[in-house]
């Protein structure tokens, strides 16, 4: 395994407070209560740092943009628009694979089929239609999750030792998707985010709450 932190994509122009679009798994989803064993089993493990249960995620959507542009009229339509665009997708499962010792990091993979498809791609046009040239950035290649992460390279075979005896498939219900502020801590070999907004999949609501509160002090 590398060091994931050396990766173009984690190669970003500020380390704090970056804007993603993450689906997250809810408290009680199998993916959460199936990764405690595995996380456990890689906390010893030199050069393998383990991610936080709380803050395990799918990845939808990086974004080349930070909390204090979310200030821009630009965000505000945005955060306007999305709870009708995204009213407009379906509730969906992601089923991956046993995590695994990938190139950089120990992560779990998923097909994603036409639901996972249309998400990513509603987001990307609804980000297209509102924000500035540059914002968007490529997606990720698959849904996956991530259990830890490479900080200096290694041998695979600890790694796969740790995970053959408590490695599980897992199924992930996709139903909202969530704003989030992320801090990368390369050091630390963790990424940690809050959640600024939840947006349900399926549903008609009304405006999101940081639309409300921006419009408020306009």
């Amino acid at each position: 395994m590398q060091r994931f932190f050396d990766l173009p994509h984690a190669q970003w122009r500020r380390m704090d407070r970056c804007l993603h679009l993450y689906a997250i798994p809810e408290p009680s989803s199998e993916l959460l209560s199936a990764s405690d064993e595995a996380i456990a089993a890689l906390r010893e493990i030199q050069g393998i740092e383990v991610q936080p249960p709380e803050f395990v995620h799918v990845t939808l959507q990086r974004l080349d943009a930070y909390e204090e542009d979310l200030r821009a009229p630009a965000w505000r339509k945005l955060l306007a628009a999305a709870p009708s665009v995204l009213s407009h997708r379906r509730t969906f499962e992601l089923a991956f694979e046993k995590p695994r010792a990938m190139s950089h990091a120990v992560e779990a993979v998923a097909e994603g089929g036409v639901h996972w498809a249309r998400l990513i791609a509603d987001i990307r046009q609804m980000v297209l239609a509102h924000l500035p040239d540059g914002v968007l950035v490529p997606p990720p290649l698959v849904p996956h999750y991530s259990l830890a992460y490479c900080t200096e390279d290694r041998s695979d075979e600890p790694v796969e030792s740790a995970l053959k005896p408590t490695a599980t498939r897992t199924r992930m219900r996709v139903a909202e998707v969530s704003l989030v502020s992320v801090t990368q801590a390369p050091r630390e070999g963790r990424f940690s985010f809050d959640v600024l907004e939840r947006w349900p999949l399926g549903d008609r609501l009304p405006p999101s709450r940081l639309a409300q509160e921006q419009e408020h002090v306009r």
